[in-house]
């Protein structure tokens, strides 16, 4: 069934879904109606290797980004792969570890809307195309490029690095441009926009 479900800009879906018990996953990208305009298989598992998707999120072109790992023994392979919202599958970044080499192990991308991506490399993060080393975690990118961070507290900053508010941390558990909620002692939702508390 569905494992993620992300909102396109231009009101269509994509849904990384497990397909069956075998570890066969698909992208479906699927209009308001519920028609599925594209179907993309993107993991499977054979005797010597699996393939596996995850970190599925859309992009400002309509489009969504997800990771693929391809795992044979020791760290997997990855790669960062984009599909348009006609369907193209193109690859945007490898990191090859079969080879010999330094191992990299890529946790997490986030597109942004810079047109590049963040990404969390072993431990340090990283902005892709520009290969610029950054000092912050950035878990969640708002349209104007503002970011999320948290440490001791919850964060909004601009591109610049300037905190735009803080709040008390708590786990996300949904978010929009406008709204954020958080679960901590209680479900609070939380002003994007202002940091304030609205309930």
């Amino acid at each position: 069934g569905p494992k993620k479900i992300v909102v396109a800009s231009d009101g269509t879906f994509f849904v990384l879904s497990d397909d069956s018990r075998a570890h066969r996953q698909s992208i479906y990208h699927i209009d308001s109606t519920g028609r599925i305009l594209s179907s993309i298989p993107v993991g499977q598992s054979t005797t010597s290797t699996i393939t596996n998707a995850s970190n599925l999120y859309a992009t400002p072109d309509s489009g969504c980004i997800y990771l693929e790992s391809l795992s044979y023994i020791g760290t997997p392979d990855f790669r960062l792969l984009k599909i348009s919202k006609f369907g193209i599958r193109t690859t945007i970044k490898s990191w090859i570890n079969s080879n010999g080499g330094p191992q990299e192990y890529v946790h997490e991308v986030i597109p942004n809307h810079h047109n590049g991506y963040y990404c969390r490399i072993d431990s340090t993060i990283i902005d892709i195309p520009s290969n610029t080393i950054l000092t912050e975690n950035r878990f969640i990118v708002f349209d104007n490029d503002d970011y999320l961070v948290s440490d001791s507290l919850l964060k909004r900053k601009d591109i610049s690095g300037n905190t735009l508010w803080s709040a008390n941390i708590g786990s996300i558990i949904a978010h929009s441009e406008n709204s954020i909620y958080l679960q901590s002692d209680s479900l609070r939702k939380l002003d994007a926009i202002s940091g304030n508390y609205l309930w």
